[in-house]
């Protein structure tokens, strides 16, 4: 988990080093955007987790088909559905890196700062998509 959350800042400092070389505002704004990618897609999955739980516990009991779910097997985890979050906030805040990146003046180019952080954020999202998916990116716990 800490090389998934230090992993984003590490491309969004590349990102803007690669696009903007010598800008201090872009390699502060792309890393501080990666890692806000990664704490918004958790708080994002474990906020539509639990309304998912809530939803179908409230569907079974209205239905009237309250039953305990059937035992699983000692190997087998749940991971809870709203992992897919992940994508669309890297994507979204990839943008707002690659707009913040692109209007500096030392940026090469607006649009292709704006690819390369829609890009990288779009992999780095779907990585963590994927991650969490697979179950080794734990679910949040309410502490």
């Amino acid at each position: 988990m800490l090389v998934a959350l230090l992993g984003g800042p590490v491309l969004g400092a590349t990102v803007a080093h690669w696009v903007a070389p010598g800008s201090e505002i872009a390699q502060a704004v792309s890393p501080f955007a990666f890692a806000l990618a990664f704490v918004g897609g958790l708080l994002l999955w474990f906020g539509f987790g639990v309304v998912s739980a809530v939803a179908k516990g409230l569907y079974r009991l209205l239905r009237g088909r309250w039953r305990l779910p059937a035992p699983m097997s000692p190997g087998t985890e749940l991971v809870p559905s709203g992992y897919g979050g992940f994508l669309p906030v890297g994507l979204c805040l990839g943008l707002v890196a690659g707009v913040v990146a692109g209007l500096v003046p030392q940026s090469t180019s607006f649009w292709g700062a704006c690819a390369a952080h829609v890009a990288a954020g779009g992999a780095y999202g779907g990585l963590l998509r994927g991650l969490a998916r697979h179950g080794y990116l734990p679910f949040p716990e309410p502490a």
